[in-house]
């Protein structure tokens, strides 16, 4: 439940969007996993986003992926833990 910053830098060449996960998804990312998104953020290529969301209050592992078709399946994943204080 705790307010999150982040500061999403692309460096690439292309379009990325930090999407956040109530649950997993197997890969590809696609229009049936929408409603899974907890947050999005885009950040367009050679661009810097800073954006704020409200973390999930439960404890668990949280699911984060490139939402952009094929950047799943290219390995860009990772997990929010949220812990309890």
């Amino acid at each position: 439940g705790e307010t999150i910053t982040l500061k999403l830098v692309n460096n690439g060449a292309v379009t990325h969007e930090w999407a956040l996960l109530s649950e997993p998804v197997e890969a590809p990312f696609g229009d049936d996993d929408e409603g899974k998104i907890l947050f999005e953020a885009e950040v367009e290529a050679g661009q810097t986003n800073t954006v704020t969301f409200t973390a999930p209050a439960a404890a668990g592992e949280y699911e984060v992926v490139c939402a952009i078709p094929g950047h799943m399946e290219a390995g860009m994943v990772g997990k929010l833990l949220v812990v309890q204080p």
